[in-house]
């Protein structure tokens, strides 16, 4: 019984999954953002232009992930239990949060993450 429970959930995890950029720089994660076929920056069916985005995300961090869910929620965008779970209603926040200012992209961007309170920003030396 429990295995096959298992199974859908493996699954629809690795469904939701990001790509890879190839060609990131060490230790950056990115993900993208959707476009119009017709863009310049994609092939047709491709998607669209990367975006950097928290690595702790993108290697699907239920600890992080939580930290989106009760910052999401804190802002009205996000009503659940912070699951950990980087699930449809996550994602559905993420992009709502994002809106006109952000990729358009259920993967949290890494200046919104910041905006978030959520990833670090470095301080100016001087």
């Amino acid at each position: 019984m429990i295995r096959a429970l298992a199974l859908p959930l493996l699954l629809a995890a690795c469904a939701a999954a990001p790509e890879t950029r190839r060609d990131a720089p060490p230790r950056q994660c990115h993900a993208r953002a959707a476009m119009p076929e017709a863009s310049l920056d994609a092939a047709p069916g491709v998607g669209g232009a990367w975006f950097p985005a928290p690595c702790p995300l993108m290697a699907n961090d239920p600890l992080f992930v939580a930290q989106v869910q009760r910052a999401l929620a804190a802002r009205g965008l996000y009503r659940g239990e912070a699951s950990g779970f980087y699930d449809a209603a996550t994602r559905d926040a993420v992009r709502r949060y994002q809106g006109d200012a952000g990729p358009d992209s259920d993967w949290l961007s890494l200046d919104a993450a910041r905006r978030l309170g959520l990833v670090t920003v470095a301080r100016d030396a001087g």
